[in-house]
């Protein structure tokens, strides 16, 4: 399994957004920096109650958000995995 650098940059509506990978009570947590006026976003990949999995933010407030960065984090795991795979 690949795993990802621990930091690294996603674009996110037309700007480059730090991601930085934190482990918190043994769960991966992504804390999402802004390079504007908006305060880090923490976001995790969660399993609700229909065993669906889903992005959410800590605290909760900014799921819309949270959800859009995962499906980046998301694309952005797969491209790097894909990368190591072909070296």
């Amino acid at each position: 399994m690949v795993e990802l650098p621990e930091y690294f940059s996603i674009q996110f509506e037309g700007t480059e957004v730090d991601i930085r990978q934190r482990s918190i009570n043994g769960r991966r947590v992504f804390q999402v920096s802004f390079n504007d006026n908006l305060s880090d976003l923490f976001i995790h990949r969660a399993t609700v109650a229909n065993g669906k999995r889903m992005w959410m933010s800590i605290p909760e407030g900014r799921q819309e958000q949270a959800m859009l960065i995962g499906q980046e984090i998301v694309k952005f795991y797969r491209n790097f995995r894909q990368q190591q795979n072909e070296q």
